[in-house]
């Protein structure tokens, strides 16, 4: 899918795993995570939210763990 015609602003991060043949090895990868991703309730109402674990300059890649199920 082309996040660039569909989608929300969590189409900006990606996977920090970018090495698909040590996917289950986060030991072998070149890239860490500097997204925290979480779910929150507002009026009753779930929410995800994307927070920076690090310091993030301009025009630095967003990268995240989507988890081992993906």
């Amino acid at each position: 899918m082309d996040g660039y015609h569909a989608g929300n602003e969590l189409r900006y991060i990606n996977d920090f795993r970018t090495d698909v043949l040590s996917f289950d090895d986060d030991t072998k990868q070149t890239k860490s995570p500097n997204v925290e991703v979480t779910q929150v309730y507002v009026d009753g109402r779930p929410h995800v939210i994307a927070l920076t674990s690090t310091k993030v300059a301009a025009h630095t890649e967003l990268l995240c763990d989507y988890g081992d199920e993906l």
